[in-house]
């Protein structure tokens, strides 16, 4: 994991992605090591520690752009399969899900329901998930000939306590906001505690999606509409992908996107 702020880690997508991988490599007779890798010398110190004999494979989870530690086991020979992407680059295998169309369904679900000053709250812009995240945004606004807006989009780090910045932050931005998808389901509900305390009702006033379907998505009042990523489905393709490139590495990279799926509930 590369995530600088160790804090992220107290998120369910960290702990719901290390749950499904150990499930999928259960049955592999291999164990699986988190290493947080946070700064050139913990990037060094891993690298030498895996080109030792003591690593198989390797699982890269939230790589930033411009992160060098994939291209430094590419050059170790060491097979490797990110979770997500740094950009469009190819040359890597890596297991991704439909960020640009799950981010449209949930957009274009807002518009079918009226919706028309749609604010977004995103990830870290630096992350390649976030920029396709935006763009379906854009797409879904396009399409249906509403004006999109920078001053609707806010970035946050998927936490709670940036979702309910970001959000206070667009009301005084935009106090005629009626939806708001966030880049994950805690960010939603840090978003709708904003919302709550500065008495705007959801969804009769503003609707608001998340984003991957956690317990907490079910937990939230009202029950939050997300668009759901498939996390077993990940677990298990990182690890047969990564089982391919132990086996066959120099033969191709393996890419695989998963769809999502928006799931509708009382927030919208």
């Amino acid at each position: 994991m590369t995530e600088p702020d160790w804090r992220q880690f107290a998120e369910p997508f960290f702990s719901e992605i290390v749950s499904s991988l150990g499930d999928a490599l259960s049955d592999t007779g291999m164990q699986l090591l988190l290493t947080l890798v946070r700064s050139d010398a913990e990037r060094q110190r891993f690298l030498e520690y895996a080109r030792g004999g003591r690593v198989d494979g390797v699982l890269l989870i939230s790589v930033h752009a411009g992160d060098p530690l994939p291209d430094m086991l590419a050059e170790a020979r060491l097979p490797t399969v990110l979770l997500g992407r740094r950009s469009g680059d190819e040359y890597v295998s890596y297991v991704d899900v439909d960020n640009v169309g799950g981010a449209r369904s949930a957009v274009s679900h807002l518009l079918q329901r009226g919706r028309r000053a749609i604010a977004t709250i995103t990830g870290p812009t630096d992350m390649y998930v976030t920029q396709c995240r935006v763009r379906g945004y854009q797409e879904a606004l396009a399409l249906a000939g509403v004006e999109g807006k920078q001053t609707l989009v806010a970035e946050g780090d998927f936490t709670a306590e940036s979702g309910r910045r970001a959000m206070a932050e667009l009301l005084r931005r935009h106090p005629e906001i009626d939806g708001v998808l966030a880049a994950s389901d805690t960010t939603a509900a840090g978003a709708l505690e904003t919302l709550h305390a500065a008495g705007r009702r959801v969804p009769e006033d503003v609707a608001v999606i998340g984003f991957d379907d956690f317990p907490l998505a079910q937990q939230t009042t009202p029950r939050l509409t997300t668009v759901r990523q498939p996390i077993e489905a990940i677990g298990r393709a990182m690890v047969r992908l990564l089982l391919e490139e132990m086996e066959e590495g120099a033969v191709a990279w393996r890419h695989v996107i998963l769809r999502t799926e928006l799931v509708a509930r009382e927030s919208t």
